[in-house]
């Protein structure tokens, strides 16, 4: 039987969901990194951290165009967030996730734009390291510690996060 969206979508934790839900509708709002980094970075920050948000959303396209060509449904789910727009969200810009990749671009407070990830058995690593160094975007990756696993986080991940940023593709 096949799923229509992801294997976790009859596992949601509601209360979990609720609160994601509340945090995206708060009136309250926080003055977010990348704004302090547009007005007070460096001349060299404000010059390089356009290019590797840019770069990002380059890597971001080729995660979706490799996710969407493997033949196990559940590699091809992908939680894709715009945290520009989320109200109480210092730090992430953006982040895009899959079975086997991690992605999500970041702004500290030091207004350094930096790029989380992480693979796990990702059948396109090559490809998109290949891909990072093309971009020169080496500098800025980090990676991305998970204490439980990746697999049991991104699991969790489907679990609490609203429909609407889960996809197949």
């Amino acid at each position: 039987m096949q799923f229509i969206l992801h294997p976790q979508e009859r596992n949601k934790l509601p209360d979990q969901v609720r609160i994601n839900e509340e945090q995206w509708s708060s009136k309250q709002s926080v003055y977010k990194n990348h704004h302090r980094a547009a007005k007070r970075g460096t001349e060299m920050q404000r010059k390089s951290n356009p290019l590797t948000e840019r770069m990002f959303h380059i890597l971001v396209k080729h995660v979706k165009q490799h996710a969407s060509q493997q033949p196990i449904k559940a590699n091809r789910v992908c939680i894709e967030i715009n945290y520009k727009v989320h109200p109480l969200n210092i730090e992430m810009l953006h982040c895009i996730q899959t079975a086997q990749s991690y992605f999500a671009l970041k702004c500290d407070m030091w207004n350094n734009y930096k790029i989380e990830y992480h693979f796990c058995n990702c059948t396109y690593e090559v490809q998109l390291i290949s891909l990072i160094q093309t971009l020169a975007i080496a500098d800025q990756l980090v990676p991305f510690k998970i204490a439980t696993g990746y697999l049991k986080y991104h699991n969790r991940t489907l679990q609490v996060q609203p429909e609407r940023f889960i996809t197949l593709l």
